[in-house]
């Protein structure tokens, strides 16, 4: 049986074990894809890990192919900001597994996104009654911007 709180622990140690080495570590792996593939391509299980075994496994397997993105010596693609407080509250938000769309689906998740619209419309001196939408990642900002350019030109 899973002990969750020793999990959470354990995933929470070896992330700080990431951000630990960021300084020492080379910002780009000097790791084939090959080697990658060779530690991350293991057979496919008929029977269930323990999620400790899934987890040291991974981080195992995939730290050797890890960017140091988040060290301040990573100057590639615009990524985004891995500062603490947006790494714990990640955390924190995909524990909870809510469904910000609608208040029945996760009432504090709904009121959150309300808030952050009113904060948006604040600081980029927007109408109060601008209508806001979150997206899931610089992807689908991407996309979102595209068709509201093309509504606007059509």
């Amino acid at each position: 049986m899973t002990d969750t709180r020793a999990l959470l622990r354990r995933t929470a140690e070896l992330a700080a074990d990431f951000l630990d080495s960021l300084e020492d570590r080379p910002v780009f792996p000097q790791v084939s894809p090959e080697e990658l593939r060779s530690s991350l391509g293991v057979p496919l299980q008929d029977e269930p890990l323990e999620p400790e075994q899934v987890v040291a496994e991974l981080a195992a397997a995939t730290d050797p192919g890890l960017v140091a993105m988040p060290s301040g010596r990573y100057f590639g693609f615009v990524i985004g900001g891995g500062l603490p407080a947006a790494l714990a509250t990640d955390w924190l938000t995909s524990t909870w597994d809510q469904n910000a769309g609608l208040y029945a689906g996760g009432p504090a998740a709904s009121i959150v996104e309300q808030v952050v619209r009113e904060w948006v419309c604040e600081l980029l001196a927007l109408p109060p009654d601008s209508s806001i939408g979150l997206v899931t990642g610089t992807q689908m900002g991407s996309v979102t911007a595209l068709a509201a350019a093309r509504y606007r030109v059509l």
